[in-house]
């Protein structure tokens, strides 16, 4: 099993002593290892933004899924904040990238620059011709049956030995190793936070090498995460929302 999986499964991504704070605290007590300083270039609500999407996309794909130049993959949810900037760090990474995307969303998801785009409102992707022994599915959104699909027996699109992630269904499962040799890695990922991949985002970000989506602010009152929580839920939302202290 691997060490992020494990850590997962042991409630082990958050500190090991002190309190823990929330996303909703005025003030919070946090181990200064963790953080990373704001360079000047980026904004403090794109700093807030890009922290945990970026890491979480970084930590799949290339602690996970062994991204390098070269390599091809799919990433299951295009528009989302995750697969968002999934997508231009796999871009920036000389990989070959396919994604998912409802019609809504298809001319933002172009802008991030994936070589293939899939309107899954029309398209099954597990049949796609372009999709035919890559090397590896990033599931950013949770699609239903997505490994189902991909561990078929009949299903090529993911080449022997080759990867699956996802962060938002338990299908998989929390052991890595579980589904060797078909896939040399194939798990859910939970996040374990670093300050060098956060320093590196806000780097890229400063530099314009990625974008970072915000959706909608609102005001760090009450009334305004409520607001945020029902933005969320309606399914509407694109990027990240951000609360702002006035």
């Amino acid at each position: 099993m691997s060490d992020l999986c494990y850590m997962c499964l042991q409630n082990q991504h958050k500190p090991t002593t002190g309190p823990l704070g929330g996303a909703f605290a005025e003030y919070i007590t946090i181990p200064t290892s963790v953080l990373s300083k704001k360079p000047a270039g980026i904004t403090h609500q794109q700093a807030a933004a890009v922290a945990l999407v970026g890491s979480t996309a970084y930590g799949c794909l290339f602690d996970c899924l062994k991204i390098q130049p070269g390599s091809k993959i799919l990433i299951l949810g295009g528009p989302t904040a995750v697969g968002s900037i999934a997508i231009q760090l796999a871009k920036n990474a000389g990989a070959w990238v396919a994604t998912t995307s409802s019609p809504r969303n298809m001319d933002y998801v172009k802008s991030l620059g994936p070589d293939l785009i899939i309107n899954y409102h029309d398209e099954d992707w597990s049949k796609h011709e372009e999709l035919v022994g890559i090397d590896a599915v990033f599931d950013a959104v949770g699609e239903s049956e997505a490994f189902a699909k991909i561990s078929a027996e009949d299903n090529k699109v993911v080449k022997q030995s080759g990867s699956f992630v996802s962060i938002a269904s338990f299908d998989v499962g929390f052991d890595s190793n579980a589904h060797k040799p078909r896939f040399d890695f194939a798990s859910f990922f939970c996040l374990s936070n670093s300050s060098k991949v956060q320093d590196k985002l806000a780097s890229d970000l400063a530099q314009s090498k990625i974008k970072v989506s915000i959706d909608k602010e609102f005001p760090f009152t009450k009334e305004g995460a409520v607001d945020m929580m029902k933005h969320i839920e309606s399914g509407k939302g694109r990027g990240k929302n951000v609360m702002n202290i006035v």
